[in-house]
């Protein structure tokens, strides 16, 4: 491991059309973070992982950077790694909710979550990384903290010296000169986890599932879940694509990710979303913003004021943001001292969509993870979450996560 990482100051990259998103709603007070968390059994040494972790930075530019204009530049600084008790690190702690500077950085934020060494039979351990969406997306934030993993276990880091954006990827896509019909904008509709008017709350909570490993696609339960638990005739679900599919050996940190909008009615079960998802996929709908107007093309808002719900009434234009992980090779985070046992999200809230689901599975289990507002119906959210549990082959288990005293709790506007 690198005992003084040196920076990229030379690294440069434009702002791809959907980070600016991300960062005009910063700009009206959206909280855009992804916050990956990994539970295990076992311990980490400290000054170890802290080296990992700048390491891991040297190797990617686009993790330590700073905005200028419309412009990432690299060599920002780097976070300096919070090492804390185990039980201080949970779901209402200001480090899940506390927004990011983008201008100034950190744009990271890295935290330990240690067992009371005392007890030293049942020692456990829980990683968290937090980084604003106007950065990186899920997939490439992932695979850099498997790097520090790697740089733990003395393995030569992977880097992601890339400075490749959305655009770029999707260029080389194939299919990225065939042209799609416009999607219509959707319609704001009630949310299904409240039984009648809109939330004014802006503090986000979640609720968890933990489920045997599911080998089906798990989309289309989720879809049919949220389905079911509609409150109007019809609703509209957002679907973020990886497009590294397109460039499968890209090693960029940027947000490749690109949403496709799936209709649904209250009949819609999960193999009519499955299909409908699998449909959109291969017609490429995840590169319509990048062929044409992103504004007219990318089936959700069409203005700020729409995105952040201020024109939105009657409730949401989105009705769930629903993200499958995918598989993750969670020996990817283990070390001779600590073992994986779950890797999971708290999925981001925002203002204009009524929730957003997170699937993550591993070897030992699957996880869903339901973000909401904090002043939505719990039994409404456990009920959605079970539905799609249960239909995973898993249990009605579903929980809301522990955390603080509300007064910790950040807010999403």
């Amino acid at each position: 491991m690198s005992a003084a990482p040196v920076l990229d100051h030379r690294y440069r990259r434009r702002l791809s059309r959907v980070e600016r998103t991300y960062v005009n709603a910063r700009t009206l007070g959206a909280n855009t973070l992804i916050r990956l968390v990994v539970d295990g059994t076992g311990s980490i040494d400290p000054a170890e992982f802290d080296a990992a972790v700048a390491a891991a930075f040297a190797l990617a530019p686009g993790l330590s950077v700073r905005r200028r204009g419309a412009t990432w530049h690299g060599g920002g600084p780097l976070p300096v790694v919070a090492h804390l008790p185990i039980d201080r690190l949970h779901s209402g702690a200001a480090f899940f909710h506390d927004p990011i500077d983008i201008t100034e950085g950190p744009v990271v934020r890295i935290a330990v979550g240690h067992s009371d060494p005392a007890v030293a039979t049942d020692a456990r351990t829980r990683i968290a990384a937090v980084v604003d969406h106007a950065v990186t997306d899920g997939h490439g934030f992932t695979a850099w903290l498997a790097d520090v993993f790697r740089e733990l276990r003395g393995e030569a880091a992977l880097g992601f010296p890339s400075e490749d954006a959305d655009i770029d990827v999707a260029r080389r896509a194939p299919t990225f000169g065939k042209r799609s019909a416009p999607s219509p904008a959707p319609q704001t509709r009630p949310s299904p986890l409240r039984r009648s008017g809109n939330s004014e709350e802006t503090t986000a909570c979640w609720y968890r599932a933990e489920l045997p490993p599911v080998t089906e696609p798990v989309v289309g339960h989720i879809v049919a879940a949220v389905a079911k638990s509609l409150r109007s005739d019809a609703g509209t679900v957002s679907i973020p694509v990886d497009l590294r599919r397109h460039s499968p050996g890209v090693r960029s940190t940027a947000n490749l990710s690109s949403p496709i909008a799936i209709p649904i009615t209250g009949d819609t079960d999960a193999r009519a979303a499955q299909g409908a998802v699998l449909m959109a996929l291969m017609r490429g709908r995840e590169l319509d913003p990048y062929r044409s107007d992103y504004r007219a093309s990318n089936g959700f808002a069409r203005t700020l004021d729409s995105a952040l719900g201020t024109d939105s009434p009657g409730g949401h234009p989105v009705t769930a943001i629903i993200s499958d992980h995918g598989s993750i090779d969670e020996s990817l985070f283990r070390t001779a001292s600590f073992d994986p046992m779950t890797i999971s999200t708290l999925p981001m809230v925002v203002p204009h969509a009524s929730m957003f689901v997170s699937a993550v599975t591993t070897s030992r289990s699957t996880v869903l993870t339901l973000g909401c507002r904090r002043d939505d119906d719990p039994e409404l959210c456990l009920a959605l979450l079970n539905y799609a549990s249960v239909a995973l082959g898993g249990a009605a288990n579903a929980a809301a996560l522990p955390g603080g005293d509300p007064a910790d709790r950040g807010s999403i506007r």
